[in-house]
């Protein structure tokens, strides 16, 4: 932290004497240019020297607060390890949280205990006070600089897209620099999201080479370990030092091993992804939480404009099965005259895993709800030219996704909502959903619902998601998919067929996907 203020403080210094070395320029300017312009170049000059010196002033402050900070940790940490010395010297043991054991002087061992820990706790207290310190001054930096921090760009899409389009390339560039995920910005054209997402999936793919790189060394510098075979016990306070060193080691080992293994985990995803958002399709979304979004054409520039939202057990290694059935929707909508709809796969929350423990849950709905709201408002912001036709398509969990995005305080930006096997969308009738602009006493004709005769979602009870959208109660308009597949009951109970009759309404031969590319283009 010392070391960070130093190289902050001369940065700083050579940012505020660069300034006002153009300010001084500007003084002399209307001594050789007269006229508006040179009076606007002249109030220009003065405001950028003004800015500079508040970010100065404001990196001074955050310069004093690493070096403050970093004197006093270092204090405490310096006392720390005199303690922790004064026990191992003694013979005591000292463990990661402060305790200390002694079986030859146990009264000075507490006292130890209680002077280190201590310390311990003042070390956390400072850092939570050097945190609030810097936080408080990054907010000042963002207020002095607005167009040099990410984070103060608008969070409501309109208004992002607004300024957005105030900004250079340069401010741009200056901003995914900061923020390699700026490319998820509602409210930032289609085609500039995926220009920057690209770079992140590149940046996201090598760093998960170089941890598989790094898993597959740590486990050749110890099969064994790996193997979980000879795991070192956890040494008592008579151990020898061989003992000590050896577990040491290999907490260390595993330490690093299940980091590495952890900035693994979405590799299969991000190349899921990658086949996926093929040129001229657009990565609209990428996360390292697991998230994306592919668009099959750019959603800024077309008449027609669909977001297909996976149901339980939707993963970026699903990814494939999602675009496919983009591409399928988007072919029959082409058929049927639409030109050159655009279809997103959104798979930008996360989907319950299992149907037993996690799909009657409404909780991952209520997560998704206001991303899957922003992601359509962000739609709207961006297009170009007359508004699209929008159309929201979920199948099963994406269902009870888009109903509760579309309730519960929230409306969705959307023309028409597809349900597709859907187990319940948290409300009783399609009028208690809200679209945006839409009289909700109008909703039946925009809300469409279909189950295949022998899907089992069917035997959903309405306690879990409330009422089915193709019970005549709920009040959507009905259309059949394909009433051949089943069955899904037999004695033994209940037979999941996930790769038939809940899965089939995107099959060439099944007339859901007709009628579903009816409704995209506004013919049903």
């Amino acid at each position: 932290m010392n070391d960070f203020a130093t190289e902050l403080c001369a940065q700083t210094e050579l940012l505020v004497d660069s300034a006002d070395n153009a300010a001084r320029i500007a003084d002399l300017l209307p001594q050789h240019w007269q006229g508006r312009a040179a009076r606007s170049a002249t109030t220009r000059a003065r405001t950028d020297w003004e800015t500079a010196r508040r970010i100065g002033h404001a990196i001074d402050e955050l310069g004093d607060h690493y070096t403050r900070f970093g004197t006093h940790l270092a204090d405490i940490r310096a006392t720390l390890l005199n303690l922790i010395d004064e026990a191992v010297d003694e013979g005591m043991a000292v463990t990661d949280n402060g305790t200390v054991t002694s079986t030859s002087d146990p009264d000075h061992a507490a006292f130890l205990q209680h002077r280190i820990r201590a310390q311990i706790n003042a070390f956390v207290d400072t850092e939570h006070q050097a945190a609030k310190a810097l936080d408080s001054t990054l907010t000042e930096l963002t207020t002095a600089a607005p167009h040099l921090a990410s984070s103060a760009l608008p969070t409501d899409p309109a208004q992002l897209h607004h300024a957005w389009q105030q900004l250079s390339t340069d401010q741009k560039e200056a901003l995914y620099a900061q923020d390699r995920f700026l490319g998820n910005r509602d409210g930032i054209p289609q085609a500039e999201r995926d220009i920057f997402n690209r770079r992140t999936l590149e940046l996201l793919r090598a760093d998960c080479t170089a941890a598989q790189a790094t898993v597959d060394q740590l486990t050749a510098a110890h099969p064994d370990w790996a193997a979980g075979r000879n795991i070192p016990m956890d040494p008592p306070p008579s151990a020898t030092h061989h003992w000590k060193q050896t577990h040491a080691d290999f907490v260390l080992w595993r330490n690093r091993i299940d980091a590495a293994r952890a900035r693994t985990r979405n590799i299969d995803g991000y190349d899921a992804v990658a086949r996926a958002a093929q040129p001229p399709r657009l990565l609209t979304l990428l996360d390292n939480n697991g998230h994306a979004a592919v668009a099959t054409n750019d959603p800024d520039t077309a008449t027609h404009v669909v977001t297909f939202v996976p149901g339980t057990g939707a993963t970026l290694t699903d990814f494939d099965r999602g675009m496919t059935r983009a591409i399928a929707m988007q072919d029959k909508a082409v058929a049927l005259g639409s030109g050159q709809p655009a279809v997103i796969a959104w798979y930008g929350y996360d989907a319950p895993q299992s149907l037993v423990t996690d799909s009657p849950s409404h909780a991952y709905a209520d997560r998704a709800a206001p991303a899957l709201d922003r992601f359509q408002e962000g739609l709207r912001a961006t297009h170009i030219g007359q508004p699209s036709m929008n159309t929201v398509v979920g199948h099963s969990y994406g269902t009870t996704v888009i109903g509760h995005a579309a309730s519960n305080g929230y409306a969705l930006n959307a023309d028409r909502l597809i349900l597709v096997a859907s187990p319940g969308v948290g409300v009783d009738n399609v009028a208690d959903l809200r679209l945006t602009g839409v009289d909700p006493a109008q909703n039946g004709t925009r809300v469409f619902a279909t189950t295949n005769k022998f899907d089992p979602i069917r035997a959903s009870p309405p306690f879990i998601h409330e009422t089915q959208p193709i019970r005549p109660e709920f009040g959507a308009t009905v259309f059949d998919g394909a009433p051949t597949r089943g069955p899904w009951w037999s004695p033994g109970g209940i037979v999941w067929d996930g790769s038939g009759s809940h899965s089939s309404y995107w099959d060439p031969d099944n007339p859901a996907l007709h009628t579903i590319a009816r409704i995209i283009v506004g013919q049903h």
